[in-house]
């Protein structure tokens, strides 16, 4: 409900509120306890669906809210590498974002 909300919000500091939340509910529901496992199926189909991507005014679902989302659920990883390794594996986590996200949109 709270993905929802957030990619159907108007623009404003409301989407920032949203944004905080979904924030929080990713750092315990997903990261730490890896549930909310259609998640991703959901913010895929979002940015899919998003105004910018069926026409302006064809869809409730705003890409800059939507990708406000991706941005909060990828925030977690942002510095997983140590910089003591030359070479360090992705989280499988991360790997699954990237799998379930990023390469469908790319082949849009």
């Amino acid at each position: 409900a709270i993905l929802h909300k957030l990619v159907v919000a108007p623009p404003g500091p409301v989407v920032k509120l949203l944004a905080e939340a979904f924030r929080i509910v990713v750092t315990e529901d997903v990261t730490r306890a890896k549930c909310w496992p259609d998640l991703l199926p959901a913010l895929c189909s979002a940015m899919q669906e998003s105004n910018l991507m069926v026409g302006k005014e064809a869809s409730p679902v705003r890409t800059a809210n939507a990708l406000i989302a991706v941005h909060t659920l990828l925030k977690p990883y942002k510095y997983f590498q140590n910089p003591g390794m030359d070479k360090e594996a992705a989280p499988p986590e991360l790997e699954a974002i990237v799998k379930a996200l990023l390469e469908p949109l790319l082949g849009m």
